[in-house]
């Protein structure tokens, strides 16, 4: 196990990107006017430390493994220019894949990115109604085209597309939703009517790129679905399988679904009682939900709870949320957020349960991810 540190005495915040063999990627980022904001990218290996790449005025897309992608803004007149870029964080090659443009008060939301097109939404603000002007677009950098995603399977809805790959294509994995859980819940509850069904799909990302240019409708292949009576969820992903949620409001049952990446394969896990889909946690491979407030933890595929042996913050006054994290069935790695008196505070914990000892962690501003044995605070 090893601890990476990124906190210093400057006003400057760092994000981690990726750990790839033995390089930290990860960014230090200043909003100018959200979501736009000037990045620099930092490669760190062993005791050096360089910049790799740095942009001004950017609007950051997912991560997709090993590019940063984005998109310039610049202002001219009474329009808005956005150009897209790929960086690779292995060979430092920077690629434009292509622009467009649109009026002043156009705000961009990335989806993903490719080696030539893109999948962004643009947002508008309607000033005689609540909510903004929303359209979805692919650009066709190639053929230099912009098209309007007209299937709705996306519109208005909370979630977008993931990317993953099967049998060596990239596919799209959707899992579009209306509504949060609590919400459906509550409707569910107090029997008002949701019409609105929720499904677990795929499909090729050539079949779905194709579909939008001939502007059919979007045919996904359907793992999973279910109506008002109860909701479905993506969740967590690995190398090789994704992970949801299904639930039945009548039966209250919930159920962790394994969905194999390769063939499709599901492998259903019933959840105990005291256990929320809200904790789910992947260390290792192995999937865990975390009981925080009862220190358990439970493994549907191994068919164990365990609990661990330290309350690591329950000196602390306001603890408002915890997140864990758990090592080779050693170490747990704990952030906290804590409000007391209007003041936030944040805490990471490390503890090794073989020899006894814990590591504090405290700053205003303060997270932590894990990436295989290696914990990054930042």
């Amino acid at each position: 196990m090893k601890v990476i540190t990124l906190k210093n005495n400057t006003n400057e915040h760092y994000y981690p990107i990726d750990l790839i063999d033995s390089s930290l990627f990860y960014l230090s980022k200043v909003t100018t006017i959200f979501p736009v904001a000037d990045f620099t990218i930092y490669e760190k290996n062993k005791n050096r430390t360089k910049e790799i790449h740095t942009v001004k005025d950017a609007v950051e897309f997912p991560y997709e493994f090993p590019y940063v992608s984005y998109a310039t803004r610049t202002v001219s007149s009474n329009q808005v220019f956005y150009t897209f870029y790929r960086f690779h964080l292995l060979s430092k090659e920077l690629h434009e894949i292509g622009s467009t443009h649109f009026p002043f008060d156009a705000e961009l939301e990335g989806v993903f990115m490719t080696d030539h097109e893109v999948m962004f939404i643009i947002r508008k603000m309607d000033p005689s109604s609540y909510e903004d002007d929303v359209t979805h677009y692919l650009l066709d950098a190639k053929k230099e085209k912009q098209f309007v995603i007209n299937d709705h399977t996306f519109h208005d809805a909370i979630s977008t597309p993931t990317l993953f790959t099967h049998k060596g294509d990239t596919y799209l994995l959707l899992n579009p939703y209306y509504m949060e859980t609590w919400e459906k819940e509550d409707h569910a509850r107090y029997h008002e009517l949701n019409k609105e069904k929720e499904f677990i799909g795929v499909i090729s990302l050539k079949q779905y790129m194709k579909d939008v240019k001939s502007d059919y409708p979007i045919h996904p292949l359907i793992i999973d679905e279910t109506d008002r009576n109860g909701f479905i969820r993506v969740i967590a992903e690995n190398a090789d399988s994704i992970y949801y949620i299904r639930k039945d409001f009548p039966t209250n049952k919930e159920e962790l679904i394994e969905l194999n990446k390769d063939d499709f394969g599901k492998r259903s896990y019933l959840l105990p009682k005291g256990f929320s889909y809200h904790s789910i946690r992947i260390f290792n491979d192995t999937v865990y939900f975390v009981s925080t407030e009862e220190d358990y933890f439970y493994s549907p595929m191994k068919k164990e709870i365990f609990r661990l042996e330290h309350t690591y913050f329950q000196h602390l006054p306001g603890v408002m949320n915890v997140y864990v994290h758990y090592l080779d069935e050693r170490y747990i790695v704990a952030d906290c957020w804590t409000r007391n008196h209007g003041e936030d505070l944040f805490y990471v914990a490390i503890v090794d349960k073989q020899e006894r000892k814990i590591q504090y962690f405290e700053d205003k501003a303060l997270g932590c991810e894990v990436y295989d044995q290696t914990i990054v605070i930042y």
